[in-house]
């Protein structure tokens, strides 16, 4: 693998990393605080819908290449 390979792993990685762990804690709030606000946990359920986004699109660009 050359630089430029292990630069692009190693940020794909991150990305994959940091949006399964905010969809992780999310996840974990919403089902440890079920009392919360309404607009308190729609901030969670978008924080969720928005890291699966940012998955899927990560994976697309990846299959596309």
């Amino acid at each position: 693998m050359n630089h430029c390979d292990a630069s692009h792993h190693s940020a794909v990685e991150h990305e994959w990393r940091t949006c399964v762990a905010v969809i992780q804690a999310a996840a974990e709030i919403l089902r440890d605080n079920r009392r919360m606000q309404r607009g308190e946990r729609q901030q969670f359920l978008d924080a969720i819908i928005d890291g699966n986004g940012r998955l899927t699109r990560s994976f697309e660009r990846l299959a596309s290449r």
